[in-house]
């Protein structure tokens, strides 16, 4: 891996001990030894993925190339002690019924957490009602199947880690659906974040989602 220039490393503060690095999809053990050969943070490397991320193509072009602005959506979610199996795999039940149900879904995905009794949460939602609002319709079997058998297995009280990325009118539209989404920290994408908004959909041909009411 190259070498991080001193004037970026500079921008931050901190170490091992107070930030963090989640890595999600599949790496070797050489990248593995060489970002922790001169550790800048602690890193998790996820072992075992429940959940789904959509890779683009013919069958999920409709959810890539929505034009709309991204929301992400990160935590690390406390579990009850000894109900991570049962909650694990009825999250994947519950993910497998969303895959087809929200089309601009392009990741809903956990990994288990370093330490006991922990998840890694992340949630990619290309577009509001394509993505955020047909993941989680109401009334759905979708909603049955988490309500009953997955959230009772969290931790109460507010995530342990959270935070979204997505603009502000997005953001305070799920809020507005469910106050609970309030216990993630926003950013907004005006607001001053470093790079560019994401842009999932780049090179690939534009569909115009169904306006549909936000909240």
């Amino acid at each position: 891996l190259p070498a991080v220039p001193a004037d970026l490393a500079a921008c931050y503060a901190g170490g091992p001990e107070s930030d963090f690095c989640v890595v999600w999809g599949g790496c070797d053990a050489a990248v593995k030894e060489a970002l922790e050969a001169d550790p800048k943070c602690k890193y998790e490397f996820g072992t075992e993925t429940r959940g789904f991320l959509k890779s683009p193509g013919a069958e999920t072009a409709a959810g890539f190339a929505t034009g709309s602005p991204p929301m992400i959506w990160i935590s690390k979610r406390k579990i009850k002690p000894g109900m991570l199996p049962f909650g694990g795999t009825h999250f994947q039940y519950g993910t497998d019924m969303m895959y087809p149900a929200a089309p601009a879904a392009l990741g809903i995905a956990e990994i288990t957490a370093d330490g006991p009794d922990a998840t890694w949460s992340l949630r990619v939602f290309n577009d509001y009602n394509m993505g955020f609002k047909a993941h989680f319709p109401v009334p759905s079997c979708i909603l049955c199947r988490m309500a009953f058998n997955v959230i009772p297995t969290w931790e109460p009280g507010k995530f342990a880690v959270g935070y979204n990325f997505s603009s502000k009118e997005y953001i305070e539209a799920a809020v507005a659906s469910n106050p609970g989404n309030a216990s993630y920290t926003p950013y907004f994408y005006a607001a001053g974040l470093i790079g560019p908004e994401p842009d999932f959909g780049k090179g690939m041909t534009l569909t115009a989602p169904k306006p549909m009411d936000m909240h």
